[in-house]
């Protein structure tokens, strides 16, 4: 998955964003004015509207694009779902166009985002689901059936599936979708009882009335949890203000 930002592409084997001069402009003014971080990253939307955001499978997503779907997953997680200001919100994607949607959602939202390896077993998803207190969770339907083992027990009493081509023009989308369950047989039979599609969640969220953030730049934006190869991942709950100081998102 590349990611661009005013038309640059960006791979992990590039010089750092953050040394570019024009960062500092960005980010370090965001943080004197008192924008929280989902506020950086929607004036970032607004400043490239039409550029390229994020580009997989030869789809590109502009930053219009992006402002607009995370509005409607915004839209739903509090309005349809009734989220209160604080919630923890599970995303357990690879990089997929829906997963930038579904972060900027959570965070416009003023939830709690919880970044879950999509690589995680049955016993390594339903720790962190339980430590998190996650009470949504997003999921690929390559991951379903772990999903649907690991939520026994846990706090979640959501979960909106997605597929691969959910985002994609068709039939791109229906091809790489039967190629991926029935020819490479990648996407296991599972069952979760009320779960929601992706199209669907914004759909519903399009309808609702719009959130509009009011989360303060210090508080708790993401839990944050380490890789798990000695054990079970411990949690590191990061702030919007860690973040923003990270960010390169739209930031050159």
């Amino acid at each position: 998955m590349s990611i661009s930002s005013a038309g640059t592409a960006i791979s992990g084997n590039t010089t750092s964003p953050l040394a570019k001069a024009d960062f500092d402009n960005v980010a370090t003014s965001a943080l004197a004015a008192g924008q929280n971080l989902p506020q950086m990253l929607l004036s970032a939307c607004a400043r490239w509207a039409e550029k390229p955001a994020f580009t997989n499978l030869e789809r590109s997503m502009t930053y219009r694009e992006l402002a607009h779907d995370s509005a409607n997953f915004a839209a739903y997680l509090r309005n349809a779902l009734k989220l209160e200001v604080g919630a923890r919100v599970a995303i357990m994607l690879p990089n997929l166009l829906q997963f930038p949607v579904a972060l900027l959602g959570v965070l416009r939202a003023d939830l709690i985002a919880v970044l879950v390896n999509p690589l995680y077993t049955e016993r390594e998803l339903r720790h962190q689901l339980v430590d998190s207190g996650a009470c949504v969770l997003i999921v690929l339907d390559n991951f379903g059936a772990v999903a649907s083992a690991a939520i026994t027990g846990t706090a979640v009493k959501h979960v909106i599936t997605t597929r691969i081509g959910d985002v994609l023009a068709w039939p791109k989308s229906l091809l790489i979708d039967l190629t991926l369950k029935y020819v490479k047989k990648l996407i296991p039979a599972f069952a979760i009882d009320g779960a929601v599609r992706w199209p669907d969640a914004l759909k519903i969220g399009a309808k609702q009335a719009r959130v509009n953030t009011t989360a303060q730049p210090n508080e708790v934006t993401q839990l944050q949890y380490t890789g798990g190869t000695t054990g079970l991942s411990n949690c590191r709950n990061t702030t919007g203000n860690q973040q923003t100081g990270q960010q390169n998102f739209g930031s050159y």
